[in-house]
């Protein structure tokens, strides 16, 4: 991830000179330095808009009680939209203008949030490699202290670095009541 954060720090620069170069020959200089000028003065006005409209837009979400976290994150990326149309370049520019369109706000915010959950469940993959549990008993059948269904069992998995875990549960048949 790190080389891959340290390849656009210097991937993205260069790109932006190569397009400063090859624009501002087509456009002149001048042009060049009025867009740069004109939306580095819209991303700070609209980062300062969004982000005021974004916590009002909060307040009201909790006083009602909801969470605000979608509303929040799409206010995150609006105010990185405006943040990108800062920075001086053609580049950072289209991807800023980008973030400022709802649907493609919507397609990052649904990566992101697969991201997430597959890296908060991907730990579990140690504990159950081709999706079922892996024991580590000198028989194929887990622990069982009863032997009987409905009764409470115990299991024991071993992580793949050794650690043990060691759990109870009680198993219910479809005919089974819980007692």
């Amino acid at each position: 991830m790190s080389l891959f954060i340290l390849f656009l720090l210097i991937l993205i620069p260069l790109a932006e000179i190569y397009l400063f170069v090859e624009l501002g020959g087509l456009l002149g200089g001048g042009v060049t330095l009025l867009w740069i000028l004109a939306t580095g003065i819209f991303g700070v006005s609209l980062m300062r808009r969004q982000g005021v409209a974004t916590l009002t837009r909060a307040r009201q979400e909790i006083s009602r009680g909801l969470p605000p976290g979608s509303l929040l994150a799409h206010g995150l990326l609006v105010f990185l939209g405006g943040f990108l149309l800062m920075v001086p370049g053609f580049l950072t520019d289209a991807l800023g203008v980008l973030l400022l369109l709802p649907p493609v706000r919507a397609v990052l915010l649904m990566i992101a949030i697969d991201m997430v959950l597959s890296s908060l469940t991907g730990g579990l993959s140690d504990f159950m490699p081709s999706g079922e549990m892996q024991n580590h008993n000198d028989s194929e059948k887990p622990q069982n202290k009863t032997g009987k269904s409905g009764k409470a069992t115990s299991h024991k998995m071993q992580k793949k670095s050794g650690t043990v875990i060691d759990a109870d549960h009680q198993v219910i048949d479809e005919n089974d009541t819980p007692r």
